[in-house]
């Protein structure tokens, strides 16, 4: 394997190993983030019901509750005033209507006898079982297709309370009414049907929307993740349609909830004591004709609650309501199955990887910071407004985990290429130009970038005579210890030296920004600076009898090409322009000690350094004269 490869190799390794990690936690251990995505559910419910569309509660069905209202009313609700009641809705053509009322033993002979004969009058009533805790919390068998008969339920040992047998035998249908809750207490979740002894047992909720639709339940198909209501034909349409219902992992329906018991939310709520004092029911037919009714006890007394993410104590009655109304307006929480994630995942982490292959450290962790929060606020809004019910945590805390590895991948790799570079190049870069190179190591891209730059070019006068009349070793000393006070001055001032050549040294200065003062100024304060320094070796070598050092130095401003400039075999990071012809013809026609400048650098250094115009000269190279000036020193006023 290329060494240049394996970085990148390992990297695609990791995110394989995260992301088959993600997947096996994500189908066996579930369990482990339930509580704190139950939560997360709650908050998406809390949002979407302060600042988005909610579902609305179909207007085919209502509610008549014994509520606190008419217990203030009528204290002694006995079972006869309960048969006035069912008798009342069925003078009013109500519909169907759903007694959430479990009535297992005789009480009174003639309130029993009334209430029996109001179930028998009646004729639409929908009566409620309840399930055994074994029989709810069996898993569910899908090979079941037949639901059991209202007869049949005295033989099920799976049941732990039925009406009296006379009731049920008036009743026209029954569903059991166990409230499924999540491991927090909360109910967020309903199962519209569950299956004992091979048959299978429809919830109250079912039973209610069969009956008032005329559908035969033994129509419906079940699979692992939808509930098929075929051929339904819905209030208020001519034509036949399948309703598809989405089930979560566990084959439950999830509730869409509605919002808060209020009478917005819930406009068709209506007081079993108003009903009760009607005389004439027929009166109230456009409110609870040709509708499903609910009747339930909702006072305190009754304890007839649930808690849901909106909302604690919220009658479980309402709730029938809402789950009907889901049905019927075909407004379903949607969830996302473990094989949908799984390929979410998947594109999250290819998606991740290209982005290491793009960008740099820095701009990596920026991108990866917005991509996060673009998910977690998509997986908000996408359920307050299309109710798809992505998993939260299953998506990102392997996102998390992925922005870690490859955020330190990225740094340690990046930083030892640097390091790498660094070590490579010091010897012979110059310090500000391994910087630059660290902070943008595409600056050694082949090619260069016009810039406007100022260079420097100095060169000792007379040093060739005395490399001809002197020791090599000699030579070296003076030229080292000469070098060693100059090039500090370039790096002072935040040059870059381009080349050394012999005794001359070719260095430039780059602004930053728009800053075009930046550069002429710095190669003002360095050749002032390396005048300075080589007046001080001239009196020191002159005490030790040596060489007579007296330097030139040109400064010219202007545009050149800056970069990894020359053919592949042999390319430098350099500069190259008239402007670099310029500097090296200024310092050579000098005199000894003299710093000459051209116009630009001239014209960007007043009024901070002294200068005298010298006048134009005839340069070789340049086809016009050239204005050419003397550097004096800066300006300290």
């Amino acid at each position: 394997m290329n060494s240049t490869n394996l970085p990148k190799a390992r990297l695609i390794i990791s995110l394989i190993l995260i992301y088959l990690i993600s997947i096996i936690v994500l189908f066996f251990f579930s369990s482990i983030n339930d509580i704190f995505e139950l939560k997360i559910t709650d908050v998406k419910f809390r949002l979407r019901n302060r600042y988005s569309k909610k579902p609305e509660i179909s207007n085919k069905i209502f509610n008549l509750s014994l509520d606190d209202y008419s217990f203030s009313k009528e204290m002694d609700w006995n079972r006869n005033k309960i048969g006035i009641l069912l008798e009342k809705l069925s003078v009013a053509n109500t519909s169907v209507t759903g007694c959430d009322f479990i009535i297992a033993n005789y009480r009174k002979k003639e309130d029993d006898k009334k209430l029996i004969e109001s179930f028998k009058q009646a004729g639409n009533i929908i009566s409620p079982i309840v399930l055994t805790e074994e029989t709810q919390n069996t898993p569910f068998h899908y090979g079941n297709t037949q639901f059991a008969e209202i007869q049949e339920l005295s033989q099920f040992d799976g049941i732990g309370i039925l009406p009296l047998a006379e009731i049920l035998e008036y009743s026209i249908g029954y569903g059991f009414v166990n409230m499924q809750q999540d491991t927090d207490g909360i109910v967020r979740r309903y199962s519209l049907v569950r299956s004992y002894n091979n048959l299978l047992l429809p919830s109250f909720t079912l039973s209610l929307l069969a009956a008032y639709l005329d559908y035969d339940l033994d129509n419906i198909e079940i699979t692992k993740k939808r509930i098929f209501l075929r051929s339904l034909k819905l209030p208020g349409s001519d034509n036949l349609k399948d309703i598809t219902i989405p089930l979560d992992e566990q084959g439950n329906m999830l509730i869409n909830f509605a919002g808060k018991l209020k009478t917005k939310t819930f406009p068709q709520s209506f007081s079993a004591y108003d009903l009760f004092i009607t005389e004439d029911p027929t009166t109230l037919s456009d409110q609870l004709a040709d509708k499903i009714g609910i009747i339930a006890d909702i006072s305190l007394a009754g304890k007839d609650f649930c808690n849901t993410p909106l909302e604690t104590n919220f009658p479980t009655s309402f709730l029938y309501t809402n789950l009907i109304s889901n049905i019927l307006n075909e407004d379903f929480i949607i969830p996302v199955d473990q094989m949908s994630l799984s390929v979410i995942l998947a594109l999250l982490f290819f998606g991740f990887y290209l982005l290491n292959l793009r960008f740099k450290f820095s701009k990596f962790i920026l991108f990866s910071i917005i991509i996060l929060v673009f998910c977690i606020a998509l997986n908000f809004l996408l359920f307050m407004y299309l109710s798809w019910q992505i998993p939260f945590f299953p998506i990102m805390l392997p996102l998390l985990f992925v922005i870690l590895i490859v955020s330190a991948h990225k740094y340690y790799f990046e930083q030892k290429h640097l390091l790498s570079i660094k070590q490579s190049f010091q010897s012979f870069l110059s310090p500000p130009l391994l910087k630059k190179i660290e902070k943008d190591p595409n600056i050694l891209i082949p090619g260069g970038v016009r810039k406007r730059i100022s260079i420097l070019f100095t060169d000792i006068a007379g040093f060739t005579t005395f490399c001809d009349n002197n020791d090599p070793k000699e030579v070296q000393n003076v030229l080292e210890e000469y070098l060693g006070k100059m090039v500090p001055a370039v790096f002072a001032n935040d040059g870059i030296i381009d080349k050394y050549l012999g005794d001359g040294l070719l260095a430039f200065f780059e602004n930053n920004n728009d800053d075009e003062i930046q550069s002429p100024s710095n190669a003002a304060n360095t050749a002032l600076q390396m005048l300075n320094e080589a007046e001080q070796l001239r009196t020191k070598w002159a005490q030790q009898h040596r060489f007579d050092l007296q330097i030139r130095i040109g400064v010219s401003t202007g545009y050149a090409a800056v970069g990894n400039l020359g053919p592949v075999e042999k390319m430098d990071y350099t500069i190259i322009g008239s402007k670099v012809n310029l500097a090296s013809r200024l310092q050579s026609y000098g005199d000894s000690g003299e710093i000459l400048l051209d116009e630009e650098t001239n014209k960007l250094l007043i009024p901070n350094f002294i200068t005298k115009k010298l006048g134009k000269i005839e340069i070789k190279g340049f086809a016009k004269k050239i204005p050419v000036f003397k550097l004096i020193g800066k300006n300290n006023v």
